[in-house]
């Protein structure tokens, strides 16, 4: 099973635009997002890129860029855990905390 038929049937979504006004979601803005999101495929700033935002059954999505199809495929990273044990051993390098130390001594 491909991963977004696995994720939509598991979740159990269905695209139903009447209802999404009905709840109160802002198309506006969610429409907002996705022409921010033409302009970066446009200009080059991204390859690809998906929108998904769900409410219990509503559901809006749109794919931009090389992302278009119906199982996009992207090269997910996550910088984030790089660059915090940089951050982390620089600190230790400076005696400012060492690699023993608890969590709780930065964040009580």
């Amino acid at each position: 099973m491909k991963r977004r038929d696995f994720l939509l049937a598991g979740a159990g979504f269905a695209a139903v635009p009447g209802a999404a006004r009905a709840a109160g979601w802002n198309e506006a803005k969610l429409q907002s997002a996705a022409d921010v999101m033409n302009a970066w495929v446009g200009d080059g700033r991204v390859a690809g890129a998906s929108i998904l935002v769900t409410q219990g059954a509503q559901r809006f999505a749109r794919d931009f860029g090389t992302a278009k199809g119906a199982d996009p495929v992207f090269l997910l990273a996550s910088i984030t855990k790089p660059m915090t044990a940089a951050a982390v051993m620089t600190r230790g390098d400076a005696g400012a905390l060492s690699l023993k130390d608890k969590g709780v001594k930065c964040f009580p």
